[in-house]
């Protein structure tokens, strides 16, 4: 079998986003019938890129899964995390929308950005959801709760975001100069999804927390409701 190898240097950083439009050109030869029945490799760059995507994804799961874990040991809870993670979910969106407002690529350094974005979205909520859970100890309602550990934490949540966005802003606009080029998706990334986050962080989690709850409730309400029913029967 006859094998050619076509060598190509990609001019710019996305080597990613490069790869994907290739792949679609060639894919579009293939289905034209002009490149007959030649079967085509994509090696180097291209199949590394790759592999280290389909790797930082797992890594990506991978962490969601080990923090609910932690957060269900330290909690001794399931709804409490599940409420916790609720900004994971508005971070990656916030993650995306900065990268297309900028123009930057998904590229390897975007997905360790998002790697980071979870440890410190959940660390802000968990600031918040701990002072609910010590304020429901000491016999406040969950409404009441909520609303003292929301004054409680804010500052705490609006330092913590603040002061890792400065810290990210020289990464974000590359004034590190050519090395600054591959790093500047990463500050994009983190400091996007904290805008969301922080969001997420303080109006998103006591909603959660305050549905969950009030299901919770109303569940041990049908309960007992029902063991009366089969009482009186």
């Amino acid at each position: 079998k006859l094998t050619t190898t076509v060598n190509a240097t990609i001019e710019g950083k996305d080597t990613a986003g490069i790869t994907k439009k290739i792949k679609a050109d060639i894919k579009r030869l293939q289905q034209s019938g002009e490149l007959g029945n030649i079967d085509i490799s994509y090696e180097g760059d291209a199949a590394f890129v790759q592999q280290m995507f389909q790797d930082l994804l797992k890594a990506i799961a991978i962490a969601v899964l080990l923090v609910l874990i932690v957060l269900v040991l330290a909690f001794r809870s399931v709804f409490q995390p599940i409420a916790m993670l609720a900004p994971v979910l508005f971070s990656t969106f916030g993650a995306f929308a900065a990268l297309a407002l900028t123009g930057n690529a998904l590229g390897l350094p975007a997905m360790i950005g998002q790697l980071l974005l979870i440890g410190i979205v959940v660390a802000n909520a968990i600031l918040l959801v701990d002072a609910v859970v010590r304020k429901r100890r000491a016999g406040a309602s969950v409404h009441e709760a909520l609303t003292s550990a929301a004054v409680l934490r804010v500052r705490p949540v609006l330092m913590t975001a603040f002061a890792t966005m400065a810290a990210l802003l020289p990464l974000a606009i590359g004034v590190s100069g050519e090395g600054g080029i591959i790093s500047k998706s990463l500050g994009v990334v983190v400091i996007g999804g904290l805008v969301l986050a922080t969001f997420g962080t303080l109006v998103i989690v006591p909603a959660a927390y305050s549905l969950i709850a009030r299901g919770r409730r109303d569940e041990r309400r049908r309960a007992a409701a029902d063991a009366d029913t089969g009482d009186g029967a």
